[in-house]
């Protein structure tokens, strides 16, 4: 087993958000868009689990399919829209400077 151990301060919210780690799986309708957004501590994954989708990053579409993963940089401008309906793995991670993230086998 691997554990991600983040040097965390306070409370452990180097977010800004409610937690600093967040997993959800979410369906959307086709058509559905998430707004451009990004995230100022965070590192964000989609995984696309059924459907077909487009994420729009850095001003590039880029199409999804069942099996495909991306992964959005903090501070980095992102968008889904649902090109059929979609199930999507969504997990969102703090983004530590310098590295400093370690993994304890």
């Amino acid at each position: 087993m691997r554990i991600l151990e983040y040097p965390v301060e306070g409370k452990g919210n180097l977010s800004g958000e409610k937690e600093p780690f967040f997993a959800q799986i979410f369906t959307a309708p086709e058509g559905y868009t998430l707004k451009l957004h990004s995230h100022p501590n965070q590192e964000e994954m989609y995984i696309i689990l059924d459907g077909e989708a487009e994420v729009e990053v850095s001003g590039q579409k880029i199409k999804l399919h069942p099996g495909k993963m991306i992964v959005f940089e903090k501070d980095e401008p992102h968008k889904i829209t649902a090109l059929t309906k979609i199930r999507y793995f969504i997990i969102k991670y703090p983004n530590i400077p310098g590295g400093e993230k370690k993994i304890i086998e």
